[in-house]
């Protein structure tokens, strides 16, 4: 090969790849351009919410009720204009650093809805029969999520999400527990 041919195969592998990062980053531009106008679409349906009527609510995984001030979840939870319960408590921290959120708390946080899980991640989980035993928990018997009849179901795919996934996620969950805004 000679120095010309090559000098001309670095110059269009150059070019080429001087193009692909051009495109994806107005691919990027208008994935982020989509997402903050489908936030500011469900914000401006959330808005019309007095903030006297948002709903707190208390996510579960199999073991417990999950999550903490802060966290993704919480995020998620606050931009779907629900009040995150667990954020109100400081709850103990186990020795694996997972937070420990006891029944105690559950029911001193008395949550409009109860989110539990619907992955049955090893299929040993019972998802439905999770939901009746929470459902039928003596300790959650005088609790407003209860008393309503108000167990949702999110699907995990987006309780966990962390990618540009979010704003269905949020969206999810104004829709689950807001209704009758959609």
């Amino acid at each position: 090969m000679s120095k010309k041919s090559g000098m001309l195969i670095l110059s269009n592998v150059f070019k080429s790849r001087v193009k692909y990062e051009e495109d994806n980053h107005c691919i990027g531009e208008a994935l982020v351009s989509k997402m903050n106008e489908r936030m500011e679409a469900l914000e401006q349906r959330l808005s019309k919410l007095p903030d006297g009527k948002r709903k707190v609510a208390v996510a579960f995984n199999f073991t417990s009720a999950m999550g903490r001030r802060g966290d993704l979840f919480d995020n998620m939870l606050t931009m779907a204009h629900v009040i995150n319960g667990v954020a109100a408590v400081t709850p103990p921290i186990s020795e694996h650093g997972s937070v420990i959120i006891s029944k105690e708390m559950v029911v001193g946080i008395d949550p409009d809805v109860f989110l539990l899980p619907t992955w049955n991640y090893n299929n040993k989980q019972d998802v439905r029969g999770y939901a009746y035993e929470v459902k039928h928990d003596p300790a959650y018997k005088n609790l407003k999520a209860i008393k309503n009849n108000q167990i949702k179901f999110v699907s995990d795919k987006y309780r966990y999400v962390a990618s540009q996934h979010i704003v269905e996620a949020v969206e999810a969950m104004a829709r689950t527990i807001y209704p009758e805004l959609f």
